[in-house]
Formats: structure tokens, sequence, C-alpha cells
């Protein structure tokens, strides 16, 4: 066994009283300052880890194997070092604060690795055990050791962690700087802000204050204030995006009521950095004594990023869509891509998917796929098959979705690594859907149940409506992309069921145009319901390469003409009549599937439609308020009462990839493709690659449109412009 275990104590202290906090430190002597720092921390419960008294992050605790990962070089000192873990309390978890009641004491525990590479390239660490100074309001003494991090966990879910890098000055080529001029420049060199504050009060009481931050932040609420005698504070957190939704009534809202937080404050003067992260516009403080001179702020923990990706263009509506795009994705990045801040910390591979894709064209951050797809609980919303003969399973796309969000990262990375690492998880999720075929070579959708005494499940796929069963086109497009992922993975890792895959994939595509092919209504059906066009399945058909030219050209026509409004493009050509009207069907929008629809206009050429729709969508929604994009848009001029979700933000994913028209066509871009369309006067952006920064700057002159393109050297680059247009392609030494 010796060999199966780190040396990573789970340390803490067992509370017998119902103030669940204790703190846990170590002090190090450090002879020189280490080249850099970084911690790992893992835990049970919330924990704050201070550096030399100054805080750096926290552990939320709510699921397991959720690592903090963060860079601290430049906390650390010459000569003695602290660090100090605050652990304890649950993040809305009720059911661990009723077994405290039955048991009689509090259980946390933290895991921390701290890692520094010194100036001469050797290692040190600083890892949690036994010798760690435990201080209690119920006595001091060490730490006690729980169990040991194993050698596998370390490895899957340490290694893999998302790190948050401590903001340095970019170093951007001259190159780069000389092709898109001094907007980038500036937009580079405007600090990252470490806290928010709130531009508007809007109410003040002797006892609460209402401030409204006027967008989505996240962070740990801070709370300064002068009191007369100690008491208490409550915070109330509101999901709302808008004044128009603030205390509204919907199930958003009254969730968001779970998140309230209620605090001890002291007599004097003092600043209450709350540990439990939060994320809100609208935020309530009320006390129960008289206090004045308050103040509250969130201190920023929204991923750090570099601001390398970059989109300008002379539509103003676009540049605004790219905008709240990105910050769209910025307040769902934590330490993993989430669904949704009221989602903290889970990992949902459809969700996932989307939010990658912006992240390559704006941050950059390709490691965190890694991070994301590291993690293996709630098999439902990662999409992790671990047998094939589940059957039982909601969130039947969700596996094909995790396999082509992974597909996608070689494809923008060229990380071999990471292939060889996720190939035999895949592959069993790509087994799954193989187990879930029938005999004509599709899959079909039938209900999930699950046990008895839990909620009848709607979790079926993404629209998360069990009314749509059968052979659907979007499940079986996602079957057959998934077999072509697997396939050409195989190949690369040398697997003899590669051939397999590809093959099974052809029979797919062939089943799928015989049978889901309707020929009156020229679109895809599902086969339970055919009185429906689903948006979701056509546009993939499409977008996966199953639909031929002049079925892909009759199918969005078909959509125009049955599922596009106002707003956008709808579910379903149809109302549903669910009760969820996220479900709706012609009742709703989904942002998300609209993405899709887009994209394979731009495919077919439909440079018009594609801009039409994105003006329809996202334009709505901007025009309605938005400061980040809804899960779900009403087919109406009403705004949603759901707040910002990651998948959502599609439209700076195809402004980056279409309208300033910088692909991958293999691996890690060791050929690009340039193929910028719509029509705009003038478009010029920068894209992160993997092989260096990309640059492109588009105007027209004389009546014809010409590009320069500013490549690293080393990338081959394969042009397809509009007509008449002409490009020059610069290359720079990286």
């Amino acid at each position: 066994m010796t060999n199966y275990f780190t040396d990573i104590h789970w340390i803490g202290h067992i509370k017998t009283n119902d103030n669940e906090r204790y703190t846990l430190g170590k002090t190090f002597t450090l002879d020189a300052l280490p080249k850099t720092a970084v911690i790992r921390l893992d835990s049970h419960g919330i924990c704050a880890v201070y550096v030399n008294g100054a805080f750096v992050d926290a552990s939320s605790g709510r699921y397991a194997n959720r690592i903090t990962c963060v860079e601290v070089t430049s906390r650390l000192k010459q000569g003695e070092n602290e660090i100090r873990l605050i652990v304890g309390g649950f993040f809305y978890q009720g059911k661990e604060r009723e077994s405290y009641e039955r048991r009689g004491l509090h259980f946390s525990a933290a895991a921390l690795e701290l890692s520094l590479t010194l100036a001469d390239g050797r290692t040190q660490t600083v890892k949690t055990d036994e010798s760690w100074h435990c201080e209690s309001d119920e006595g001091d003494g060490n730490a006690i050791g729980f169990s040991l991090v194993t050698v596998a966990e370390y490895t899957r879910f340490w290694q893999s962690a998302a790190l948050w890098h401590e903001q340095k000055p970019l170093a951007v080529p001259s190159a780069i700087m000389d092709a898109v001029g001094d907007d980038y420049a500036a937009y580079i060199k405007t600090p990252v802000p470490t806290h928010a504050y709130p531009p508007t009060i809007l109410e003040k009481t002797e006892r609460s204050i209402t401030y409204d931050f006027g967008r989505l932040y996240v962070g740990y609420p801070t709370l300064m204030y002068e009191a007369e005698r100690d008491g208490v504070v409550t915070l109330c957190f509101d999901y709302a995006e808008t004044t128009d939704d603030f205390g509204g009534e919907s199930e958003y809202h009254l969730a968001s009521e779970d998140l309230n937080l209620t605090e001890p404050i002291h007599a004097g003067k003092h600043t209450l950095l709350i540990h439990n992260r939060r994320a809100s516009r609208f935020v309530k403080v009320m006390f129960d004594g008289a206090v004045k001179n308050v103040s509250f702020a969130y201190r920023l923990l929204m991923m750090p990023y570099s601001k390398l990706g970059w989109f300008s263009s002379s539509d103003a509506l676009f540049n605004k869509m790219w905008e709240v795009g990105k910050y769209t994705l910025h307040v769902n990045k934590q330490r993993e891509y989430e669904s949704c801040p009221r989602n903290e910390m889970k990992y949902f591979s459809g969700d996932g998917i989307i939010a990658a894709l912006i992240d390559y064209y704006t941050f950059g951050d390709a490691p965190l796929v890694d991070a994301s797809l590291s993690l293996t609980e709630m098999a439902c919303n990662s999409g992790l098959c671990r047998d094939v003969y589940e059957r039982n399973l909601g969130l039947w796309d969700y596996p094909a979705w995790r396999i082509i969000t992974a597909y996608n990262h070689y494809r923008y990375s060229g990380d071999v690594a990471f292939v060889k690492r996720y190939y035999e998880e895949l592959k069993q999720n790509v087994e799954w859907m193989i187990h879930k075929m029938n005999g004509r070579c599709l899959m079909y959708q039938y209900p999930v149940y699950l046990p008895p005494f839990h909620k009848d499940c709607e979790a079926v796929e993404w629209t998360c409506s069990a009314d749509r069963l059968g052979e659907k086109p979007s499940l079986n497009a996602l079957f057959y992309k998934s077999l072509l992922c697997l396939g050409e993975w195989g190949q690369l890792v040398g697997d003899a069921d590669a051939a397999e895959y590809t093959a099974l994939a052809e029979q797919v595509k062939e089943s799928f145009n015989r049978y889901l092919w309707d020929d009156e209504r020229q679109a895809y059906v599902e086969t339970v319901d055919r009185s429906y066009i689903p948006q979701d399945g056509n546009a993939l058909a499409i977008l996966f390469g199953l639909a031929d030219e002049t079925r892909a050209r009759a199918v969005l026509q078909t959509l125009k003409d049955t599922c596009w409004s106002p707003y956008g493009s709808t579910i379903l050509s149809k109302e549903t009549g669910h009760p969820m009207h996220t479900r709706g069907g012609a009742a709703a929008i989904s942002p998300l599937s609209c993405t899709y629809e887009a994209e394979s206009r731009f495919l077919v050429g439909d440079d018009e439609g594609a801009l039409d729709l994105m003006k329809r969508v996202w334009g709505s929604m901007l025009k309605m308020g938005a400061e980040t994009f809804w899960e779900f848009c009403h087919n109406e001029e009403k705004r949603w009462p759901i707040p910002s979700h990651a998948w959502s933000a599609g439209c700076t994913y195809l402004l980056s990839a279409y309208v300033l028209g910088v692909r991958p066509l293999t691996a890690g871009y060791e050929r690009l493709l340039f193929a910028p369309q719509g029509d705009v006067a003038w478009v010029k952006g920068v894209v992160p690659t993997a092989k260096g920064l990309v640059a492109v700057n588009g105007e027209a002159a004389n009546g014809q449109q010409h590009y320069t393109l500013t490549v690293p050297q080393g990338i081959a680059v394969e042009t397809r412009l509009p007509s008449g247009a002409t490009v020059q392609i610069v290359e720079y030494t990286v």
C-alpha cells in the first residue's frame, strides 16, 4: 500500500457546540522567495484560506473533489510564513444541520497542499497533517487526522484543478498590437477589479439598506459598519437582474432565500468578510440594532483571466453582444464551468460545451475543460456513464455532450495527452449509447424513472421534459457525432474498435435520413409525435453533417417558416402545454439552441439569416436590459425570471468564430481556417490559439473588402473569403 496514498491528510476538529467555526494553522520558514507558489484546497464544509494574514480564497465544501487551486506567490515572504484555515459552516445544506441536532456534534475537515517552485528549480511542499495547530472556542491543540488523500484522487482532481493565476502584465507581440491598434491595447491594460461596489441604494431605513449593483456579481460579501452594540446582521441575496424582477415570487427568487446569511456583528467599527460565496445583483442588509457608516461590497471571485480575446466591429449591437456574452461566461467560470451561479460548482456537460467554446475565443483558458471533465460525481449532470447497462439515467444527451466537449478541447488545444487520459472513460460513454440503440440503428428515448419516494423525473434531455420521447433527431444527431469523435480518437490512441465506431456512424446517418426525414414538412421530425418541428435536432443535423446541402437549406427554411418570431427561433414549432414555461415549445426560446441554428446557417452560407437570428435572440435580451444572458427567453416582449446562464452566451463564440472568421481546421491550430462572414463595414479582433495570438483587421475600401490576418509563424492558413475580398497574411515570431 506504500504507493496508494499521498501524505496529504484530511484534518479538522469535532465541534460539540453550535458555533461551527474553528481555525487550523501552520507556520513554515522560507530561506528565499519561491519562483511560484500554488495552494490546492479541498474541504467538507466551508473553508477559507489565509496566507500571512491576508484572505486568499474559500472552498464551499458543497461537492467532494472540487479543488480550490490558487497562486499565492506574491503573498509569501522570506523567513517565517503562516497558513491559516477557518473551517466550518455548510453551504445551505439543511440536512447537515438536522443531523447536528441528533448527533450533537459538527463534522468538517480540510485538506491542503502548498506547492513551491524554488528559483533553482527544486520544489518544496507544505501539507496538512496532524501537526497543524487547532484553535477553537472549545480549547486549543493539534488537529485530528481523519484520512489520507489517495494517489488516484490527487492525480484526477488535484493536479487537474483549474488554477487561479495571479495577475501579471500581458506580453502581447508588437505585431498583434500593430494589427489591431490602440483600442486593443487599452482593453488589455485595463486592470481587473478586485471588488465591486453598488452604485445605487434602492431603499434605506433605520434598520435596513437594499443595494443594487447594476449587474450580477459573484464573490464574497463584505460589510463595513459601525455598531452601537453587539448584534446580528442578515443579508438577503436576489437572483433578479432588473428592478422589475427584484423581490418577485418566481421559483428562482424564492430559491434565493436559501442563500440568506445571518452573522454576528460587534460594537465599534469593523469590516465583516463572509466566506460563503454568493452571486446576486441585489443585496438587502438588515440589522437588529442601530448602525451607521454602513457600506457593502463584493470581494470578487470570478475566475481571473488574461484579456486576450477581443472583438470590435462597425455594428455596435454585435459589440455589445460580444461583451455581455463574455461577461456571462465570466460570472459562470468558477472552479469549473457552471451552468449558472445558483448551481454553483456543479458541472453540466451539456452546458459546459458552449462555455468552453466561448472561453477559447475570449480568455484562452483551455485547461478549464480538463478541470471540468475531471469531475466524476453527479453522473446525470456531468454526462459520465459508469455502467453501460444503466438504463434509468436522466439527461440521455449529456454523455454525448461530454464526448463532444472533450473532442472540441482536442481540436482547439491539440493536447494528445488529454485524449489518452480520457479516452477509455469516453469510450464507455459511447458504449452506453450503443446499448440504447434499437434495430433501426437509432436511439429511442423512453421515460426515465426515479426510485420510490422521489419526485417524478423530467430530465430525459436538455429541455428537461419527459414529454419528448421516441427516435429524436437531437439525440441521434448527438449519437452520430459521438461515434465520429471516438472513431477519430480511437485511431489516435491505436484502439482496434475505432473503425467499428466510424462504420456504425455511417449506419446511424443512413437510418437518420431514412426514418426521421419528413418530405412533406421538409425537416427532421420525432417519431412519437410528428406534429411539430424540433429546432434542436434539425440544427444539429446540419451542424454535424447528417444533412446534405439540399436538405440543410430546406431545414433552415422550414425553421424560419415555423419557429421564427421577433424574439428568436422557438424550441418547437408548436406549444406543448407543459406547466413549466421553459419547456413550453413555441412559447419558449433557447439561446443555446439558437446558437446551433445560427451556426448551421453560417455553415451553409446563410450569413444574412444567421445575423438576423442573432439580432432577434440576443438583441432582444439586450433591449430588455440584460447585462448577462438568460437561460431561456419568452417568445414575447417579456423578461424571463431566470438569471445568468453560461450556455446562453453563444453569440460571443459565433462573432469570433464566424464574423471574425478564425477557426481551427486541424487539432491545435496546426492549420487555421480564415473564413470571415457577415455584412459588416469593418471588423477587427484577436483570437488566442494554441500557437499564439491571431489578429484580424478587415475593412471596406473602394467597394472592396480587404483583410489583414496576423498569425504566428508555423501556422498553415486556408482562406475562404467573401466574393471579391482580398487578404494579406502577416507572420510574426512568437
